[in-house]
């Protein structure tokens, strides 16, 4: 199955509570190449994207649509890993079987 996984900057530094200093790309790549060896997927392509705001820690991928506050606008350089998702294991063969009783 074809997916994705975006890699987000970490906050590195906050400011009364506010966010004021992201991982380099740089760093960001390395957690991606530790992934992928991690994981042993098969990548189909690396994209780096720019977004207007970050995802919420929950959300799977990027917002959709661009909010900015006031008239000050800013972007963030997120790497996205597009990949072939292993097919699921299948079970070996055990040769034992199971019947159902007639009272099932």
């Amino acid at each position: 199955m074809l997916t994705l996984k975006d890699f987000i900057p970490q906050v590195q530094k906050k400011l009364l509570g506010i966010p004021t200093d992201y991982e380099s790309i740089h760093e960001v790549l390395t957690r991606v190449k530790r992934w992928i060896d991690r994981e042993q997927i098969q990548v189909l392509n690396v994209e780096t994207l720019l977004l207007p705001m970050l995802p919420s820690e929950g959300e799977e991928s990027p917002p959709a649509r661009m909010n900015s506050v006031g008239n000050s606008m800013s972007t963030f350089q997120i790497i996205r890993v597009w990949y072939q998702e292993p097919p699921a294991a299948e079970s070996a063969y055990t040769g034992i079987t199971s019947r159902l009783s007639d009272h099932e």
